[in-house]
């Protein structure tokens, strides 16, 4: 699939709290997937990413804060 490809769309959003961080992804037709980060939980980046290639992201303020916290996760 290359980066011009038509590609189904998610909404994604963070969350960060002391010691817990999330990321959840849901689609059009109310599909949800929920990546946490915390103390004996690693976080999945290798599905997070496989995610951003395959979809189409949307967020609310997605790229001035969602998208440095999951390269920080």
């Amino acid at each position: 699939m290359s980066y011009t490809d038509t590609r189904p769309e998610v909404v994604c959003d963070t969350e960060a709290l002391p010691n817990y961080w999330s990321i959840g992804f849901k689609s059009a037709d109310g599909k949800k997937k929920v990546y946490e980060l915390y103390d004996g939980c690693p976080l999945n980046r290798t599905a997070i990413a496989s995610i951003f290639r395959q979809y189409r992201v949307y967020g609310f303020n997605l790229r001035k804060y969602d998208i440095p916290m999951i390269l920080y996760a």
